[in-house]
């Protein structure tokens, strides 16, 4: 077992693991008290925000922290420059942006001391051309600048919010990489995708669709799509409606009466089980079947169609291949290392 704190470093949202010593009293770890941890020799000022607790060391993986020391006086003075320092440089980029006409907006600097680096994150609306405002920053603070163009859900992360379920988002809490969510896990947990429920603060889906999707994959095998014909103990019916929370199907039986053709079937009253399980394998087998040929389809090169060769206009032969003749503006030939565009062949005659 080892202990380990959650700290927030240098004012990021995210809550990373922090390893401690044993000896370390955990009296002195309380929330909100500044250390110094180090990562790959670098050291980062951070700020405690979950208290010290017990942990198995095979769940102690990924990007983790090393405990050095508390934070002194000048060290919080350091950061509390470093900060004034990042504010000045988003200040001074977004006034030289608006010098040079560039619709961007700054959301975030950060310094990196170790690498001499300075990072700006900026949204816009296009891709822009931004080396003048490089030049402007690189001549202003002499060290490297990146400037990286963030997307909606990029932006929500560096940002912070408040998810619908009230806890703080995803994206800034625990996740390193966003997920792939698409509209198909929306309609399979029979949400409406245009709904606030089903969007985050930037405007996307949620990413928690994911965290239930294996589940949602598993519970549609063990129940029939929508458009089957079932054997219950009720009678033959259609599928009409899927519960995949509560495993029920609503039917419309054929031998019920006009009034009152529905019926609530759960799984337990279905007959034809092992139909439906062979039916649905038979789609996904199907379904692989075309994926995998689409798969081959894109590997195999594409073959190229042979040239028409024009017939002869100098030769009295027409077997003969033509000495010289038109070639479409849009061919092309490499020499010596570079590509020239033909527009046109000097037609000859033999010499």
């Amino acid at each position: 077992m080892v202990k380990v704190l959650g700290v927030k470093i240098e004012g990021n949202g995210r809550i990373y693991n922090c390893l401690v010593e044993q000896k370390i009293s955990s009296a002195e770890l309380r929330v909100k008290t500044p250390i110094i941890c180090r990562q790959e020799g670098v050291d980062f000022f951070a700020e405690i925000d979950r208290t010290a607790m017990d942990m198995p060391e095979r769940y102690l993986r990924g990007n983790y922290y090393t405990f050095v020391r508390l934070a002194t006086a000048e060290d919080q003075k350091q950061q509390a420059d470093k900060v004034l320092f990042e504010k000045e440089a988003l200040h001074f980029a977004a006034v030289n942006a608006e010098r040079l006409e560039m619709d961007m907006h700054f959301l975030q600097t950060h310094l990196s001391a170790a690498d001499n680096k300075f990072i700006f994150y900026f949204e816009a609306p296009e891709r822009l051309d931004f080396r003048e405002l490089v030049k402007c920053l690189a001549y202003r603070y002499h060290m490297r600048i990146e400037l990286r163009q963030v997307g909606a859900r990029e932006k929500a992360k560096i940002k912070g919010g408040i998810g619908v379920c009230g806890q703080v988002a995803c994206c800034v809490r625990h996740l390193e990489a966003f997920p792939q969510v698409t509209i198909k896990m929306a309609k399979e947990q029979n949400l409406a995708i245009n709904s606030s429920k089903s969007q985050g603060s930037c405007g996307r889906l949620l990413c928690c669709l994911q965290y239930e999707q294996n589940w949602y994959d598993e519970a549609s095998v063990r129940l029939p799509h929508l458009g089957y014909t079932l054997n219950t103990v009720y009678g033959k019916g259609v599928v009409k409606s899927v519960n995949l929370q509560r495993e029920i199907v609503q039917i419309r039986l054929d031998s019920a009466k006009d009034s009152d053709p529905w019926q609530v079937v759960s799984i337990d009253e279905i007959k034809d089980k092992s139909y439906m399980l062979a039916v649905k394998e038979a789609e996904k087998l199907q379904k692989s079947a075309l994926a995998q040929a689409q798969e081959n389809k894109s590997s195999q090169p594409a073959e190229r169609e042979k040239p028409k060769v024009a017939p002869c206009c100098c030769r009295t032969d027409k077997a003969q291949p033509c000495c010289a003749h038109k070639k479409e503006n849009n061919e092309s030939i490499y020499l010596a290392g570079k590509s020239y565009s033909v527009v046109q062949v000097y037609q000859g005659n033999e010499y």
